[in-house]
């Protein structure tokens, strides 16, 4: 009997069990307006935590203000020319006031726990859905990543993260299909966990993308030609020099870990092999400063314009992207995402942070 679709997609080796597919592609899609009705779900249920956790937080305020009065009128009751016993029967006249009061507010605070509590529950149920609803689009993209040094099993992993980063950042309101949104954001997961994992020492995200490229011209000539292709031929088919055919092929060697134990004093590899790229420790001092003050700089932004300077400038732990991949993120146009962007590094060339760059940088 001949194997199934999942049954022959997934490697022996892989740990990703079949039944896997089968839930994943036994779960019906969402259609527009479902995904919708959940994207608005998500994002109302957030704004309603949100607006009644300040109010809860300013009900509390009121109640430390209302103490302080009183505490402040018993202070100053010894300056009034009415006898203790009038003081008294005031003091309590003040107290069961403040304590009718705060009873409400007791009330009122009881009932915005419960709504904080229904809105976290309805929020949590939609995200659940949505998520459970486009595991496939994480596994078919997770598909196109595979021989580049992460198991299939990672790979799904990494995408199901991509996916939830992508979930808890959409806005509905853009207009954008859910999953365009998502699949930009399961790409950049699954590339920055090749980047970050699946080397000793690490390569190039973008010579790994290559060297996939080329084993798939390798592979599809092979069975073209009927013979094994020659170097040049797969390097014209890829529109590459045959000197990047050689260095691609050369990442496909197995590096040796410089953890490797070498003799018996617990010594490493890697405590034998000279590091000619070693920064001077005066440098790195000066790059940790520099590092502080653009990040004291970027905090200086709101949080839209500081995200879109990281992605367009590679900043941090990012890759540059272009105007276009920005606004899709962000549900914006080119123009608007340019506009942005101008308005932060105008914001930036505050002589606050000037100065202290230009130190640093001598532009």
């Amino acid at each position: 009997m001949a194997a199934s679709r999942e049954e022959r997609f997934v490697d022996p080796g892989l740990d990703t069990p079949v039944t896997y597919f089968k839930e994943v592609e036994g779960r019906d899609l969402l259609t527009p307006e479902r995904e919708l009705e959940l994207g608005k779900t998500i994002h109302d249920g957030r704004n309603e935590i949100l607006t009644k956790s300040l109010v809860i937080i300013s009900r509390f305020q009121e109640a430390e203000d209302t103490c302080r009065r009183i505490t402040d009128w018993l202070e100053d009751s010894h300056k009034s020319p009415l006898s203790v016993e009038d003081v008294m029967a005031e003091a309590k006249d003040q107290v069961s006031r403040c304590c009718r009061r705060l009873g409400e507010k007791k009330v009122d605070v009881e009932q915005l726990v419960r709504d904080i509590n229904r809105a976290r529950r309805e929020v949590e149920a939609a995200v659940s859905e949505m998520v459970e609803a486009n595991l496939r689009l994480a596994v078919s993209i997770a598909k196109k990543y595979t021989f580049r040094g992460l198991s299939f099993a990672d790979l799904i992993q990494e995408g199901n993260i991509g996916l939830m980063k992508a979930v808890n950042r959409y806005d509905y309101r853009t207009g954008y299909r859910f999953s365009t949104f998502a699949s930009w954001w399961i790409r950049q997961t699954i590339s920055r966990a090749i980047y970050d994992q699946a080397r000793t020492i690490r390569i190039p995200i973008h010579l790994l993308e290559l060297r996939s490229k080329y084993f798939r011209v390798y592979y599809g000539l092979l069975k073209e030609l009927g013979r094994e292709p020659t170097p040049k031929e797969v390097a014209e088919k890829v529109g590459i020099t045959e000197d990047k055919v050689k260095e691609i092929i050369n990442l496909t060697l197995d590096s040796t870990s410089l953890e490797t134990p070498v003799g018996e004093d617990g010594d490493e590899l890697g405590d034998f092999i000279e590091n000619k790229d070693a920064e001077d420790p005066f440098s790195m001092v000066g790059e940790t400063e520099m590092h502080g003050h653009l990040e004291a700089a970027l905090d200086s932004l709101d949080g839209r314009e500081r995200r879109i300077l990281e992605m367009r400038f590679g900043l941090g732990d990012e890759d540059e992207h272009t105007l276009e991949e920005v606004g899709q993120v962000f549900g914006l146009s080119r123009e608007r995402v340019r506009q942005i962007e101008k308005k932060a590094l105008q914001r930036l060339r505050h002589p606050q942070w000037r100065t202290i760059l230009e130190d640093h940088v001598g532009c």
